[in-house]
């Protein structure tokens, strides 16, 4: 009932780790970008996905129906869906 967790690495990074819209740099920070042109930021403004949560600007998100979708495959998706049973 006392006993301590095993000690770990203060660098230890979990095997599973989910960093969503993020892309990891070389030296490990976290930064945001367009996932098709690799836009920063701070350069454009940036729409996440309501799919599959990547990242698209505003000049390559595919457009439909007041939504910025990262594609067409992601923004058929969000309006047909799969067949129901």
């Amino acid at each position: 009932m006392g006993e301590k967790p095993p000690e770990r690495a203060a660098n230890h990074v979990p095997e599973r780790v989910y960093y969503g819209c993020y892309t990891r740099t070389t030296y490990g920070a976290l930064k945001m970008e367009c996932v098709v042109c690799h836009t920063s930021d701070q350069d454009s403004r940036l729409n996440k996905c309501p799919i599959c949560f990547q990242l698209a600007c505003d000049n390559c998100g595919f457009k439909a129906f007041g939504r910025v979708f990262c594609s067409r495959r992601c923004s058929d998706q969000f309006f047909f869906g799969d067949d129901e049973e």
